[in-house]
């Protein structure tokens, strides 16, 4: 789908800061784009959940990006994505949130019921 005038989302960390003004990249690659802020922020929270079984990247930030004439594809899941986010500009830092460190208790919990979970998939594969 082909957009004029598009103002959307993405989700950024602490291992790559982006500066207003300039593009979200300089090259040309795959990128995913929320296109409203209530999907970036659930896809933030979700990323802060620990997981063994589904190891993923941890957001801290959501930009709001904006771009003309841009070219997207649309996933099942309702976020964009685009091959040419060279031209999807950066317009401001909307939400900054780092991961709660997790407790000890928490760690030990998480890692029991990962590990039952463990335990029933390998089950189910004999």
């Amino acid at each position: 789908m082909k957009v004029k005038n598009f103002t959307g989302f993405v989700l950024g960390n602490e291992n790559a800061i982006h500066k207003i003004g300039a593009p979200w990249m300089e090259c040309d690659v795959h990128v995913w784009v929320c296109p409203n802020l209530t999907k970036a922020k659930k896809i933030l929270e979700e990323s802060h959940k620990v997981s063994v079984l589904n190891p993923h990247p941890v957001w801290t930030t959501i930009y709001q990006v904006s771009g003309t004439d841009m070219v997207f594809e649309q996933a099942n899941n309702g976020l964009l994505y685009t091959d040419v986010p060279s031209k999807l500009y950066v317009n401001r830092v909307v939400w900054k949130k780092r991961p709660e460190v997790p407790t000890e208790e928490f760690l030990l919990n998480n890692a029991k019921k990962n590990s039952r979970l463990l335990d029933l998939v390998n089950r189910m594969e004999k």
